[in-house]
């Protein structure tokens, strides 16, 4: 319920019609109330789809929720064990971070992926105007990265080739292992003509490092060779890179991740 201080016409604190006051610091305001809107739904682009009529739909909205945020809250929740809690739950506790690890990677990428489209406020098309993958963070932190990653996938043997920078400029040592992520096509089960369901269909191989009783492998070693299943298509693979200052990780912990688009071998 609204309390007025003062007339009807002065200061007010609450909600009156199509406007909401209050108070901060000693200073009064008024604005005009907004309610939310729902302009990117399932149900409006159907029938933005089926009927041709005027709708007062966004697509920008749409691509937001359904191809950025739940396509990434989806290889969040179906690799917890192995990636939001070694990893992002661990940043959220080095950092302070009052939030949880899914919630990080959410809300660091979301507007980078959304960003990355031809046309954010257009229809998502899987060839033409989708997010770039390499846009991802799969890691965060304070440890130094790399500059460049290159990745060759044998489609014969699943054998995918990764090779690095291994310059050193700030915090970075030598020995800090490095683990790989791949991420493959599609994002979403967007159908002909966006006639599918919808769903996030994203999924993810890794993270990825040599263990005993292969010797793990080093940043200063350049590269590593990790066997994915064979057959698959290198244009939808996009590669991510990252390091961890020792095993279990330091003081420092994860870097920022470096990414690729994979290419296929001669």
């Amino acid at each position: 319920m609204a309390t007025y201080i003062g007339s009807p016409w002065g200061t007010m604190k609450g909600k009156l019609n199509g406007s909401v006051g209050g108070s901060y610091k000693g200073i009064n305001w008024v604005r005009v109330l907004k309610d939310p809107t729902q302009k990117g739904t399932l149900e409006l682009y159907r029938q933005y789809k089926e009927t041709g009529l005027p709708v007062d739909f966004s697509f920008a909205q749409m691509n937001l929720r359904r191809v950025v945020t739940s396509p990434l809250g989806y290889i969040g929740r179906t690799n917890l064990q192995t990636f939001i809690f070694p990893i992002w739950e661990r940043l959220c506790k080095l950092l302070h971070w009052k939030m949880s690890g899914a919630n990080a990677l959410i809300k660091l990428n979301a507007n980078r992926l959304l960003n990355s489209m031809t046309d954010k406020t257009a229809e998502f098309e899987p060839d033409t105007n989708s997010p770039d993958l390499r846009e991802i963070y799969v890691s965060d932190g304070d440890l130094e990265g790399t500059n460049s990653l290159t990745a060759v996938y044998d489609t014969a043997t699943g054998d995918l080739v990764l090779t690095w920078d291994t310059a050193i400029y700030k915090n970075g040592l030598a020995t800090d292992y490095p683990w790989m992520v791949v991420l493959k096509k599609p994002i979403i089960d967007f159908g002909t003509a966006g006639d599918g369901s919808w769903l996030p269909t994203l999924f993810m191989y890794g993270p990825w490092q040599a263990e005993p009783p292969a010797v793990p492998a080093q940043r200063d070693d350049g590269t590593e060779t990790w066997t994915l299943p064979d057959g698959l298509d290198a244009d939808d693979l996009t590669a991510f890179i990252f390091f961890v200052d020792g095993a279990p990780p330091g003081t420092i912990g994860w870097s920022r991740s470096q990414s690729c688009q994979v290419t296929a071998a001669p």
